[in-house]
């Protein structure tokens, strides 16, 4: 059985993914940080991982994914168990910077006119990850009512009374407001915050949580919590906010 924490980590790991097969190339490497962030954060996702890993040589398997003719390409291997551990190394090379990602990208990706390489890279190669990873939880789940993917702020038809409907409405929209106002908070500290070539990208972050919370968004902002952890310690000013963020949705789960 796969703990309601395990799911909200699992279901992390799936909106990074989205993000960035969804997005463009700008802040591609700071995504890529966020799909490594919640497969760590995953001991389930973690376990598969290391069960795929065994006897891979990505070195042999990137080899044979290099076509040269009658163009250059890039093709993963066809078999699931092989394209977790390929993906997730390829990403891991990316992200510590053995594999620059623009030249990656337009040598094996921009072959086409009109298609985006970015794009297209994401479509080929996280897309069937991610859809892999989603598929194998979907089938591993214990409980029916257990939904992967967690609700935003839609529950399951059930018949309740409306005394308890109301309660859970009013927790969400709790939950919702105290992160939207810890992030204004942020925002406020980032003012003050003195390593300024940080500070752009962690805004950016911080407007989109709170656009979330407006949207009431639980996906997207449940993911950007849990990643927006790492980008943080690095600046003195939010860490002690940034934990508090954390500590509301960890809550919320409890």
């Amino acid at each position: 059985m796969i703990s309601i924490e395990e799911v909200a980590k699992i279901n992390n790991l799936i909106n990074s993914c989205d993000e960035l097969i969804n997005g463009k190339f700008i802040l591609s490497e700071y995504k890529i940080a966020k799909i490594l962030n919640d497969i760590g954060e995953s001991k389930e996702v973690y376990k598969l991982l290391a069960e795929c890993m065994q006897n891979f040589n990505f070195d042999r398997e990137f080899s044979r994914a290099e076509i040269t003719l009658p163009r250059k390409k890039f093709v993963l291997p066809e078999e699931p168990e092989k394209i977790l551990p390929f993906v997730f190394c390829l990403l891991m090379e990316i992200n510590n910077k053995k594999l620059d990602l623009n030249s990656f990208l337009n040598e094996y990706y921009s072959d086409e006119e009109g298609v985006d390489p970015f794009s297209k890279f994401a479509s080929e190669t996280v897309k069937p990850f991610r859809n892999i990873i989603y598929n194998y939880f979907k089938e591993e789940e214990a409980e029916p009512e257990q939904n992967f993917n967690v609700p935003e702020t839609e529950q399951p038809e059930k018949e309740e009374p409306q005394e308890e409907q109301s309660e859970e409405e009013e927790n969400i929209e709790k939950f919702f407001n105290e992160c939207e106002n810890i992030c204004k908070d942020i925002l406020s500290e980032l003012q003050y915050e003195r390593k300024k070539d940080l500070v752009d990208d962690a805004r950016y972050v911080v407007q989109t949580m709170i656009m979330a919370c407006e949207e009431k968004n639980f996906r997207t902002l449940s993911a950007l919590i849990i990643s927006f952890g790492a980008m943080s310690e690095n600046l003195k000013s939010i860490r002690f906010l940034t934990r508090e963020l954390k500590n509301i949705l960890i809550s919320f789960f409890g």
